[in-house]
């Protein structure tokens, strides 16, 4: 059964981050970060936006798990990804994801 992160009041919230806040996350290097979700966790990229402060809100899912963990990309930053929240579960919000191409987007 697939699930999907339900936490949308969530994702807002950690979507207006400031670049302030995200330097008191721990932060650590993108790649390395990247790497530990997809094989402890099969979790592959599902979402990103960017915030007006150019910070770049990144969601990774495992459908099959239904484990899922949000990050911020700060934008002085690039190369750092700074974990905001995870979890075990979610709720399908949608049977096919619309590609949609935000201005400004990675």
């Amino acid at each position: 059964m697939t699930r999907v992160l339900s936490g949308m009041a969530a994702l807002v919230a950690a979507f207006f981050l400031s670049t302030t806040a995200a330097e008191a996350l721990q932060c650590g290097p993108r790649d390395a970060i990247e790497s530990w979700l997809t094989t402890s966790h099969g979790e592959q990229q599902a979402f990103t936006a960017v915030n007006q402060k150019g910070d770049q809100l990144v969601v990774y899912l495992n459908p099959e798990s239904g484990s899922w963990s949000v990050l911020l990309r700060p934008r002085n930053s690039p190369h750092l990804l700074c974990p905001l929240d995870s979890g075990q579960q979610g709720r399908l919000l949608w049977t096919v994801v619309p590609q949609v191409s935000l201005p400004g987007a990675y």
